[in-house]
């Protein structure tokens, strides 16, 4: 495995909740990454300049519209980083998310771990990957936040760490694409903090059901 996990990335990752890889992603295959997700968008959000709120709405699970996003939120390199982390055997996808902010609103607010807002529960882990940088204003402190900001470079991060979405939405010109996994055993849960969860309700599930293999598959077995 080219990013081999070691002893001191999981003891960081205990105590901190997330850990930062270098260039999983190389230039050209965040170009690519970011084509794919463009034309997906564009099919399904047909105006000119959809707004950080509409692109978030449409962003949702572009896996199941996409054969490249699917490669990318199913790849093994990453699954295997993520149970060397945690030291588990097996995940199913949850989700992915596309997150485009425009600096001057935001789908998400406030400071709350994915966990609390996600209609999946519980979910294993989750990794951000940076497709685009850009200028963060002097005004905002990002040191204590787990987001990666150079493209390629991926944070894997604990579903239970407190995430500041209104800091990450405020950063006009980055784009990161986020995967959330769950364990085997995962329910579908009415969740009024998450913005897509009645969109569940699409696939089949009814609130309390296990997510199935069919509609979220098991991703990686060790």
């Amino acid at each position: 495995m080219r990013h081999a996990v070691t002893l001191e990335h999981r003891d960081f990752f205990s105590k901190n909740r997330y850990i930062e890889f270098d260039g999983m992603l190389s230039e050209e295959q965040v170009i690519l990454l970011q084509k794919e997700i463009d034309q997906t968008l564009s099919q399904k959000l047909p105006i000119k300049q959809p707004s950080c709120i509409e692109t978030f709405q449409a962003g949702y699970d572009l896996w199941r519209e996409n054969a490249t996003i699917k490669k990318w939120a199913f790849k093994n390199t990453f699954a295997e980083v993520a149970a060397a982390l945690l030291q588990t055997h097996l995940f199913r996808i949850a989700f992915d998310q596309y997150l485009c902010p425009d600096g001057a609103s935001t789908p998400l607010s406030g400071t709350a771990s994915l966990s609390l807002i996600s209609s999946a529960k519980p979910l294993s882990c989750a990794f951000l990957i940076c497709l685009s940088g850009g200028t963060i204003p002097s005004t905002i402190d990002t040191s204590q936040s787990p987001l990666p900001l150079k493209e390629g470079n991926v944070v894997f991060f604990s579903p239970q760490l407190p995430i500041a979405w209104d800091l990450m939405f405020q950063l006009k010109h980055f784009r990161w694409l986020l995967v959330a996994y769950a364990p085997k055993q995962a329910i579908y849960h009415l969740e009024n903090k998450d913005p897509h969860t009645h969109a569940w309700k699409r696939l089949g599930y009814v609130f309390g059901d296990s997510l199935n293999d069919s509609v979220h598959p098991i991703i990686f077995r060790d």
